[in-house]
Parts: structure tokens; C-alpha cells; sequence
């Protein structure tokens, strides 16, 4: 239960490293592929933003705007792609909560710096939540943990076009 505290708390406050979180939500699920997912998607959030802040990606978010919502559409795609990967890979029970917190702040996870920036941090953790309780319940396991991994290696791929090509 602690390992779920901090995880959330990391996801929902962004506050920490980016491969700490990934780190965490592999301790969390108990998992090393889920590990590796958060890892890519850690990348990814690297690649975007030149850092693995996550305090960092949130300010940008604060400035620019939701991530799943600016920049180039390649960039926007990968942080859709990275929030689905770690909805996919969340254990049921408790635990989702980590990784929907997660989730919501890659694809919306501005730092709470006004009203507007809490109700659309607050709208990206209840819609992680959704898609990670969603994917617990009606994906099975196996093919989610699939699906998790193809998705955070596009998220990859995405965030480096967008940068490096656009």
C-alpha cells in the first residue's frame, strides 16, 4: 500500500523524476515488463520536453497547455499514446489508482498554478482513471500488457518525430 501511495502521489503532484515514477509503478504492478512501459514512456516524456523532470513537463504544461493538446500532432500523440500505455498496464485493484494518476498527468498534468490548471489536472486524473479501471477490468491481462508495451514504444517514436522532425 505504500509503494501505491507514493506512486499516486508522484503521478497526481508530478513531482520527482520521470523513471522514478516508471520505477515505482513497476514495484507497484510487481512487474518488470510494466517497468519497461513506464520506462519508454519516460523516454518519450525526455524526448518532448529535454527532461525527465516531471515537475518540469508539468510547468510546460501549466504554460502551453495540456500535452495531449499542444504542439505538433506528433508530439500531442505521444503523450496520448503514453497515458494509454500506462492505463493498459495497471493491475486491477488499488494499484490502478498509481497508474491512472500517471496516466492523466502525461496526457493532461499541468502544475496547479490556477483554477483552470487544477480542473484540467483534476480532468486528466479521472479520465486516466476511467481508461486504466476500463483496461483492468475488460482487457485481459496478457494483451494488455502487449498493447502497453506497443503503445509506449510509438509514444517513443512519436515524441522523437515531433522533435526531431517536425
Amino acid at each position: 500500500m505504500a509503494l501505491v501511495s507514493a506512486a499516486a502521489v508522484v503521478g497526481l503532484t508530478s513531482s520527482g523524476d520521470s523513471f522514478l515514477l516508471a520505477a515505482l509503478l513497476g514495484l507497484v504492478a510487481a512487474d518488470i515488463a510494466v517497468a519497461g512501459v513506464g520506462a519508454l514512456v519516460a523516454i518519450s516524456l525526455t524526448v518532448r520536453y529535454g527532461t525527465s523532470s516531471l515537475a518540469a513537463a508539468a510547468g510546460a504544461q501549466a504554460v502551453l497547455g495540456p500535452g495531449g493538446l499542444v504542439g505538433d500532432p506528433l508530439s500531442a500523440a505521444s503523450a496520448w499514446l503514453g497515458a494509454l500505455a500506462l492505463a493498459f498496464v495497471g493491475p486491477r485493484g488499488v494499484p490502478i489508482l498509481a497508474f491512472g494518476f500517471a496516466a492523466g498527468a502525461v496526457v493532461a498534468g499541468p502544475d496547479v498554478a490556477s483554477p483552470t490548471d487544477a480542473a484540467v489536472r483534476i480532468a486528466g486524473a479521472l479520465g486516466g482513471l476511467a481508461v486504466a479501471w476500463a483496461a483492468a477490468r475488460y482487457v485481459p491481462r496478457r494483451v494488455a500488457r502487449w498493447s502497453g508495451a506497443g503503445l509506449a514504444a510509438l509514444a517513443v517514436c512519436a515524441a522523437a518525430a515531433g522533435r526531431f522532425l517536425v
